[in-house]
Formats: C-alpha cells, sequence, structure tokens
C-alpha cells in the first residue's frame, strides 16, 4: 500500500477521507466520538494501550512498525488535544462539501452515497485504513467517551479537550 495513505499527515484531503471513514463505520457519530477516534488513529501507541489484549493483537497486524515507531508516537504524551488542527480542518473541509450534516441531535452522518467511499476505499487500496477504524470504533462503542478520555488523560498526564 502507498505509504502516503497511511500517514496521517498535514494533508486535508487525506485526513478529511480517514474522517470520512470513520464516520461510515459509526453511521452517526458525535463530534466528540469522531475527534477521539482519528485520534486513537494516528496515536497508535495510545490506542494499543488502552485495547485488551485480544483486539490489541488483531488491531497489530494491521499497523506498520513506522506507526509505533514516528514523530506522533514519540510526541503522544505531549499532544493530546483530539480537537486539533488536522481534525478541525478535516471536519470543515467535509462540512463545507456538503459531504457531511449533522442533524438535531447533533449527531454527524455522511451526506452522500457511501457506495462511493467504500469504492474509493478499495480504489485507493486503503482496506488496511478501513480495518483499524473498524477496531478502532468498535472500542469506542463499548466503551464511555468520558472513561476513554480519562484513560487518554492517565497516558499522558494532560487533559484533553
Amino acid at each position: 500500500m502507498d505509504e502516503q495513505y497511511i500517514n496521517v499527515e498535514e494533508n486535508v484531503v487525506i485526513n478529511s477521507l480517514y474522517l470520512a471513514i470513520v464516520l461510515n463505520k459509526f453511521g452517526k457519530a458525535k463530534l466528540e466520538e469522531l475527534a477521539i477516534a482519528v485520534y486513537l488513529f494516528r496515536f497508535t501507541n495510545v490506542l494499543v494501550s488502552l485495547l485488551e489484549k485480544q483486539n490489541m493483537k488483531s488491531y497489530m497486524r494491521l499497523c506498520q512498525e513506522s506507526d509505533l515507531q514516528n514523530l506522533d508516537s514519540l510526541l503522544s504524551p505531549y499532544l493530546v488535544n483530539i480537537y486539533n488542527d488536522r481534525f478541525q480542518r478535516s471536519l470543515s473541509e467535509l462540512l463545507a462539501r456538503d459531504m457531511i450534516q449533522r442533524d438535531k441531535n447533533d449527531d454527524f452522518f455522511i451526506n452522500f452515497d457511501a457506495q462511493i467511499l467504500i469504492n474509493l476505499i478499495n480504489e485507493l487500496e486503503l482496506n488496511l485504513v478501513d480495518e483499524r477504524f473498524n477496531i478502532i470504533v468498535q472500542y469506542i462503542r463499548s466503551n464511555e467517551v468520558s472513561v476513554i478520555k480519562q484513560k487518554i488523560y492517565g497516558y499522558s498526564g494532560e487533559l484533553i479537550g
């Protein structure tokens, strides 16, 4: 798989695609759930520390060594704001293009045929990214957001926003 699609970098298009993928996994999601999912995707080492052993092994099979040994992982104790610039720019991009919407309950959802996204995932060979988000969304759904935030706080020692 092309390395440019794995690394969560400053590219708003790639990060917007990741955000669309995770929103598709949720179906509908609160802003905080989306932010945590993208944060945990970026900081693999934090997610691995939170997952139960069986899920951790499954997740690690989907990762490359560079996912754990990169600058983001090294800086994870210091970069704990889940609403970071990358997330905000990606969300703004998808909203501006009317690709996602928010309902009266403040849930976000995809505003286009999800099959288009699935075709794009296959075309760009983003299946590993898609599978990683499966595990992340499953983790978030099975835990209270406040508990996840507390665990991230415990990992980093910093209050997350």
